[in-house]
């Protein structure tokens, strides 16, 4: 489809585009849209609240839209799988809320695999790359986790399995994520949706905010390694390994590998990141009409029963403690955008509870190169209080420098604190709203604060409220210590983390920097086997050099060579 007549490379027409019309999800045969700007037929005429939406055309085969075209559109369903020839999505011009397979697919075999790779860049954004199963309860297809080629364009949230169905079978495949340019808020490994092989990312010239290599979903971990290797980037948090959970099985941790060359981190940790853990379930998915803008308008949808950290006086107090081990309610996620059928006034109305709990993290033997990068901070070879079951072995060289301090095993220093949704306080503008003429504006609940207005920050704890036995811990969750500080009682132990099992060592040489000290151990985190601090060439270490940690135990011997 181009439109380009007087040969001058820009769109003379545009598209408006309404492609549905009933409840069926209509195939579009290969296409490609080329000098065409492409908009939903609501947004081009705006008659009423209906038709806002461009429609549903799930691809048949080949889908491309070329970076001298623009679509826009809410939900882009990626997987036909009704005959169906292998073919790629090529997404290079356009503004997409998310993308999800095929609504329906679980009845039309229940298999989603024939998108054999993603191309995304260009002039292209999109809110949730979520490349799995649809949010309605009926879908549960099999999804294949193809090659994701990323050469630009941006991205708040990114994964590379979806985060609505969390209990859906997947193929045993090893995705591979290949990014050369682009800008990125969350990176990770896998979203709710299990992946059960191997991870890869090769990442060139990237902006991104926080990655992690592993998953978000600790009941559902990774099972296979991670291997990144990353060039000439900026990450603001980089963590190897998971954001939750362990990576592999009890019995068979699996290996993180981080190969880095002339890229800047703010926060670096070769293992996984330890800390709170949200869990998303759904409450809500539906085409219904839109709800009021208020809390009446979503009763229906679990706000009633929603209470955050049990602190809502007149709601049940709920938790869960179960081999999910969800936790506690934290916050309350609206998800709302216009029917794709065009012929009544109705929307799409998810809900979401996003669970909150502290969850541990453990990876089997870390390796961490880094060439000519830059550490703005410390360096941790181990995890953020995850644990390493294995070893941890790490070489700075060339010109790397490290602002702060740089250990060869973990962190374990502080509990991180986190915030929860206030359900008391929400007024008509913490609700989303839609005007006449079908524009939906977004809205979320503010979080909780103090008596003096500011945001209120928990803090995981063992120790429960004083008074408080039995159920009591988890009802009343709460409290304020006699330091003023707000604290959260979880039954998750929080003893040993960041720990490596196993030798942890650290090579410094070239030209390498550090600003900080070195240490063989960990920060307030202990080593099982030895250490080895090694550096060689013309390193400069501005501060001490210690075979053993910062207040953290070594188990076995401790060794410092300086050539």
């Amino acid at each position: 489809m181009s439109a380009d007549f007087d040969l001058d490379n820009e769109p003379d027409f545009c598209l408006q585009l309404q492609f549905r019309d009933d409840l069926e999800r209509p195939r579009v045969q290969p296409v490609r849209f080329d000098f065409l700007l492409v908009p939903e037929l609501g947004l081009a005429i705006r008659p009423d609240s209906k038709a806002w939406a461009i429609g549903i055309m799930v691809p048949a085969g080949h889908f491309e839209i070329t970076e001298t075209a623009c679509m826009h559109t809410t939900q882009f369903e990626y997987d036909a799988n009704i005959s169906k020839v292998e073919g790629p999505v090529i997404l290079n011009g356009g503004h997409f809320e998310q993308i999800v397979v095929r609504y329906g697919s679980t009845s039309k075999n229940g298999v989603a695999d024939r998108t054999n790779y993603f191309i995304m860049g260009g002039r292209f954004w999109m809110k949730r790359f979520t490349p799995g199963n649809h949010a309605n309860t009926g879908n549960n297809a099999k999804v294949r986790h193809c090659a994701v080629n990323v050469i630009g364009g941006e991205f708040p949230e990114f994964y590379l399995s979806g985060i609505y169905r969390a209990l859906s079978d997947t193929y045993v495949d090893n995705p591979h994520c290949y990014i050369n340019g682009g800008k990125f808020g969350m990176i990770a490994g896998a979203g709710m949706e299990q992946i059960k092989g191997d991870i890869t990312f090769k990442i060139d010239h990237a902006i991104i905010d926080e990655f992690y290599g592993g998953g978000i979903n600790a009941s559902l971990p990774v099972l296979g390694k991670i291997d990144v290797t990353i060039d000439n980037s900026r990450v603001g948090k980089y963590c190897g390994g998971p954001k939750v959970g362990i990576l592999g099985t009890t019995s068979a941790y699996q290996t993180v590998t981080t190969h880095a060359t002339g890229t800047t981190f703010g926060e670096y940790y070769g293992g996984g990141n330890g800390g709170t853990n949200y869990y998303r379930e759904q409450k809500q998915d539906g085409d219904v009409a839109f709800p009021s803008q208020s809390a009446i308008g979503w009763s229906s949808y679990g706000y009633s029963a929603f209470n955050p950290l049990n602190t809502v006086s007149g709601v049940d107090p709920a938790h869960d403690e179960s081999a999910t081990n969800k936790g506690y309610h934290g916050e309350y996620e609206f998800e709302v955008f216009n029917n794709s059928n065009g012929t009544t006034d109705n929307a799409v109305v998810r809900a979401y509870y996003l669970w909150v709990q502290f969850g541990t993290t453990a990876t089997g033997t870390v390796t961490n190169y880094l060439k000519n990068c830059t550490v703005n901070g410390n360096f941790y070879g181990g995890g953020n209080l995850g644990n390493v079951n294995g070893d941890v072995n790490s070489t700075l060289t060339g010109t790397t420098h490290v602002t702060g301090s740089a250990f060869a095993a973990g962190f374990s220093a502080a509990i991180p604190k986190f915030r929860v949704h206030d359900k008391e306080n929400a007024t008509t503008n913490n609700f989303p709203g839609r005007d006449f003429t079908g524009v939906i504006t977004d809205h979320t609940l503010d979080y909780k604060k103090d008596a003096s207005g500011d945001e209120i920050y928990y803090t995981w704890s063992n120790t429960p409220k004083p008074g408080t036995t039995g159920d009591n811990r988890w009802k009343q969750a709460t409290y304020q210590g006699a330091d003023g500080k707000w604290y959260c009682w979880t039954w998750v132990p929080l003893e040993n983390l960041g720990n490596v099992s196993g030798n942890a060592n650290i090579t410094i040489e070239g030209d390498s920097k550090i600003d900080g000290d070195v240490f063989g151990g960990g920060n307030e985190s202990s080593v099982g086997g030895d250490t080895h601090v090694t550096l060689k060439g013309k390193t400069q270490v501005a501060g001490d050099i210690f075979g053993g940690g910062k207040q953290g135990d070594i188990t076995g011997n401790t060794h410092v060579t300086i050539e």
